[in-house]
């Protein structure tokens, strides 16, 4: 199964949609932020990136191009 990595600055959405993606058999983590989500694209290999674009702070489009 793909590893997928949920970036949302709603935690809450974040949390569920990581919780169904689990619930589903697929290896799910989330993050809160743009910085978050980079350090933990360093960190690990991640297959799938399920990105919110507009967050404040560093926006999606922002760690795409990063």
């Amino acid at each position: 199964m793909p590893s997928i990595l949920v970036v949302d600055d709603y935690l809450d959405t974040c949390r569920v949609v990581v919780r169904l993606l689990r619930m589903s058999g697929y290896e799910a983590d989330g993050a809160g932020d743009g910085p978050e989500a980079l350090d933990h694209l360093r960190g690990r290999g991640t297959d799938l990136v399920l990105l919110d674009i507009a967050m404040p702070g560093m926006d999606g489009f922002e760690v795409l191009r990063a």
